[in-house]
């Protein structure tokens, strides 16, 4: 039910590419055993300096095929810390000048001077993936890849590397009435000549798989993946660990105070879910 294997069986080719080691994480086992053909690293990529996204770009033709390819891309500037004295200062450097303008336009400011530089390097750091995702689309356009090329963009947790917690939710409009607004991220689908459309109910990275396989028509039976497509009327809810969620309204489903049917039925569906699909994977079920 891994996409990698979805789309290989679909016909496609499937790779990874991101400039850290894959015996980071396990990453490269990982993604062999969801069915990718290839981990490709910054020495594979023939990057000179991993730190830099752009670079990611000497590897560009190993990320597209006259065939059709599913090319899964981690990004690494972004990545904190934000400090111009660690081993990613480089980041900083690049774009550092343009940040102070960017910046400076916005109006955002701290009395803090180590906040501030930490914020000017964070915009830093996102200019060089910016640039990196600017460069690609002209690569794809250039060889026309772009006509029947599908990207999908989003990332997996906001700035935490700045360290002032109150400034971070200060610049995102962040109070006590609005709190889960801190963890929300861009996730974007686009495809050349495609009406562009807004999805205003809540999702997380959980439904990005079943809305693929709709998207892709992939051949996966969808009641194993615990999030649901958003294009679809289920879901609308965030799934968190202990198993309550966000709708726009947060519920602590399984809070000994909740008592109405409803709210224990949901909390009891959305539970089998998760250990169905966790369980699916620990025994190898497909």
């Amino acid at each position: 039910l891994a996409l990698p294997s979805l789309f290989r069986n679909a016909g496609y080719s499937a790779n990874t590419f991101h400039p850290s080691y894959p015996e980071i994480y396990n990453r490269g086992e990982i993604h062999a055993n969801l069915g990718m053909e290839s981990y490709n690293c910054f020495e594979d990529m023939g990057m000179e300096t991993f730190q830099l996204d752009t670079e990611m770009l000497n590897g560009y033709d190993q990320m597209v095929s006259e065939d059709p390819f599913f090319t899964y891309i981690i990004t690494y500037s972004g990545h904190g810390p934000y400090s111009r004295t660690d081993y990613m200062g480089i980041v900083g450097d690049v774009h550092y000048d343009a940040a102070v303008e960017a910046v400076a336009q916005t109006g955002i400011s701290s009395d803090n001077e180590d906040t501030m530089e930490q914020y000017i390097l964070a915009v830093s750091h996102a200019m060089e993936t910016d640039d990196f995702i600017g460069q690609l689309m002209e690569k794809l356009e250039a060889d026309g890849h772009i006509d029947d090329t599908v990207l999908v963009l989003y990332t997996d947790h906001y700035g935490k590397y700045l360290t002032d917690d109150e400034f971070i939710k200060e610049i995102k409009g962040v109070t006590a009435e609005n709190s889960e607004d801190l963890y929300k991220t861009p996730f974007i689908i686009y495809a050349e000549g495609i009406e562009p459309q807004t999805i205003s109910k809540c999702t997380s990275s959980i439904d990005i798989v079943p809305t693929l396989v709709n998207l892709f028509n992939l051949d996966a039976d969808r009641k194993y993946y615990v999030g649901d497509d958003i294009f679809g009327d289920a879901g609308g809810m965030v799934m968190l660990p202990d198993y309550s969620w966000f709708n726009e309204e947060y519920t602590l489903a399984e809070s000994k105070y909740v008592t109405d049917e409803e709210t224990l039925k949901l909390a009891a569906d959305w539970k089998k879910r998760v250990n169905m699909s966790m369980k699916s994977m620990i025994i190898d079920y497909f």
